[in-house]
This record gives structure tokens, C-alpha cells and sequence, in this order.
């Protein structure tokens, strides 16, 4: 189920074990069409994408 943003028990790194924490079973759906009232951070504040040139490996 959704949490507050950053704060909840079962968001990572405060979550006991992987899969843990209740289980909404709803569709995923659009952040705009989310009514839990909760203020979510814009994209680029909560994740970083780093991408680095490195050799392929060929088998």
C-alpha cells in the first residue's frame, strides 16, 4: 500500500526483508491519477541515472 514518501516502514532501506509489508492489489497506475494524499518529489529528486561507456563481453 502506498506510504508517505520516504518515510514509510516498508520502503527500502527501513524494510525488514524483500516483498514484506501489506499487499494493495491494485493496478499500478499514473502518479497524476493517485489520490492517497501524499505529496510526491518530482522524478529528479528522488533517482539518478548514471550511464558509463565500458567494453562488451562476447561469448
Amino acid at each position: 500500500m502506498n506510504e508517505e514518501p520516504g518515510f514509510g516502514p516498508n520502503q527500502a532501506p527501513r524494510q525488514a526483508a524483500p516483498n514484506t509489508g501489506p499487499s494493495e492489489r491494485k493496478p499500478v497506475r499514473h502518479i497524476e491519477d493517485v489520490k492517497d494524499g501524499f505529496t510526491y518529489p518530482p522524478v529528479e529528486q528522488v533517482i539518478r541515472v548514471t550511464v558509463t561507456a565500458g567494453s562488451a563481453m562476447m561469448n
